[in-house]
């Protein structure tokens, strides 16, 4: 079980976006214009080995035309992650959440699309 693709189905369920297409992971398409990516760009760092667990430090980054469908992209997917208790229960994983700010600005590409992204650690139980 990967937790990229868990989340990718997640939020591509949640928001109707299409796996592989609209909501892809790795690596952000060089077409289309409404975009999700998600990436695991770095460790997130240490977990005792004595606790069955993993932790997983997550990017999300929304595409879209224009600032302000980018941003409310990214605040849709945030959203989705947000909850009272920082658990959030997929289909096939439960996580722990530990969000690391709202959405944020990152950039304008080539073909003028805007971009922005919010990290998160994630922990779940050992992954098999």
């Amino acid at each position: 079980m990967d937790i990229l693709v868990e989340l990718q189905n997640y939020i591509a369920n949640a928001l109707s976006l299409s796996p592989g297409t609209s909501i892809i992971r790795n690596e952000m398409p060089d077409s289309g214009t409404k975009c999700i990516c998600i990436t695991e760009p770095k460790e997130a760092g240490h977990v005792l080995p004595q606790i069955d667990a993993e932790k997983h430090y997550i990017k999300i980054t929304a595409r879209d035309a224009l600032h302000d469908d980018a941003k409310e992209l990214a605040k849709a997917c945030y959203m989705l992650l947000r909850t009272e208790d920082g658990v959030v229960s997929m289909p096939n994983l439960t996580v722990f959440v530990e969000l690391q700010g709202t959405p944020i600005w990152e950039k304008t590409d080539q073909q003028n699309r805007k971009y922005y992204y919010f990290t998160l650690k994630a922990i779940t139980k050992v992954l098999t």
